[in-house]
């Protein structure tokens, strides 16, 4: 598959941050809504219950290894629902009633992705030391504020919201959750107070979009208790560990069954390996 491309300004000099995806990775998750392959968690289909997630799972797993790493973007997804999902239990509220109703959809038009923009410069998994994005409430009678910080590492940089941690200044600094649509409302080709610094040149997964953010007053939604980011952001960790251990036994299913089908076919010097223990 092929990479993505950043181009930071048009021909005139206006910033743009254009992200230039492949059709294959557009058609990937269309598939992914369509099959359901975050939906079919959520009984949206009452039939399937007690069982939705054993069937998620399987799903999943016959899908990684042929996904082009699509997986990825679908456990931030997942894991986003599943947060969601739980937070909706305490805080009613239309907005992230939309999201979580987009994020389960399975019609293509209408299905988002979701980022889980985590990681800054300070690096380290403890990000209640390592946050320093500060977050600045409007005062406007809700629970939007402005959010100014670095995102060092954002996988899918093309999904449509994410969840974030930021400093709280109504929480005495501590860490709150929030959450972002990465496009205006009122202009969806232009980025919510977002910057692409630059697509992140990694050894590996070169086709999912991985940039370095800058946030520079995103408009974003406090969705969790002042000062409890952490706690009401675990839900959503959970679920991407196991998608991720989903997909690495798939992918080494995969791997063994290449294994093994080069094996026995006549070549020299390895016809024989199939008589191994470890094939």
């Amino acid at each position: 598959m092929s990479q993505p491309r950043h181009i930071p300004y048009d021909a005139w000099g206006h910033r743009i941050d254009k992200l230039v995806l492949t059709e294959a990775w557009t058609r990937l998750k269309q598939f992914a809504a369509t099959e359901g392959l975050v939906a079919t968690g959520y009984k949206d289909r009452p039939n399937l219950s007690p069982f939705h997630r054993i069937i998620q799972c399987t799903k999943l797993y016959l899908f990684s290894p042929s996904s082009g790493l699509y997986s990825c973007p679908l456990a931030m997804t997942d894991g986003a629902a599943k947060c969601i999902e739980q937070l909706n239990n305490e805080f009613k509220d239309d907005i992230i009633v939309e999201a979580y109703s987009r994020l389960t959809s399975r019609d293509h038009s209408q299905f988002w992705t979701s980022g889980q923009w985590m990681t800054e410069p300070a690096g380290g998994s403890d990000v209640a030391m390592a946050t320093q994005t500060q977050a600045v409430p409007l005062n406007n009678g809700t629970n939007d504020y402005k959010l100014y910080g670095y995102k060092w590492f954002s996988s899918a940089t093309d999904s449509d919201m994410a969840l974030t941690l930021a400093r709280d200044s109504e929480a005495e600094n501590r860490l709150s959750l929030f959450y972002l649509e990465t496009h205006l409302k009122s202009d969806i080709n232009k980025l919510n107070g977002i910057q692409i610094q630059r697509l992140k040149d990694k050894l590996g997964t070169r086709q999912l979009p991985t940039a370095e953010l800058l946030l520079d007053g995103t408009i974003a939604r406090r969705i969790s208790p002042p000062g409890r980011g952490v706690a009401h952001i675990a839900p959503m960790l959970n679920i991407t560990r196991l998608h991720n251990s989903i997909s690495a036994a798939s992918v080494m299913r995969r791997v063994l069954e290449l294994a093994k089908d080069y094996s026995t076919h006549p070549r020299s010097l390895v016809n024989y390996f199939h008589t191994f223990h470890y094939i």
